[in-house]
Parts: C-alpha cells; sequence; structure tokens
C-alpha cells in the first residue's frame, strides 16, 4: 500500500528482488540464517553456540540500548 492507503504491485528481479523478499521476510518472522542451506545453517549453528548468542539477557533493542560507553 502506498502512504494513501491504495494497493499496487511491483515487479522486481536481480538484486532488487533479493532485498524485497529479504525485508518481507522480516515481516513474517523469517531471518537470513533460516534460508540457508542445512551445511551452511550447521556451520552458523556452531558460531551461535561457541559466542553464546541467543542466551537470556544477552539481546539488543536498537533505538533502546544504549551501546555507548
Amino acid at each position: 500500500m502506498d502512504l494513501a492507503g491504495a494497493s499496487y504491485e511491483l515487479e522486481v528481479e536481480g538484486w532488487m528482488a533479493r532485498i524485497f523478499q529479504h525485508e518481507f521476510d522480516h515481516l513474517n518472522g523469517i531471518l537470513y540464517a533460516d534460508r540457508l542451506q542445512p551445511n551452511f545453517r550447521n556451520e552458523l549453528q556452531l558460531v551461535i553456540d561457541e559466542e553464546g548468542w541467543g542466551l537470556p539477557g544477552i539481546s539488543w533493542l536498537p533505538g533502546v540500548d544504549d551501546l555507548e560507553p
């Protein structure tokens, strides 16, 4: 929808299509990692585990958390 609430469609390809799909995925709760092939997803999971990401208390909210020292 545009700013006036009217529906419209875009037909895109190439890089722009990838960008639109990436952002559309966010609206549906899909992350980039969810689309990785299994061997890459397994490698990513190892890094996530090693770094301790996803543990309770480790979070970041853009615009909310103050990351400056």
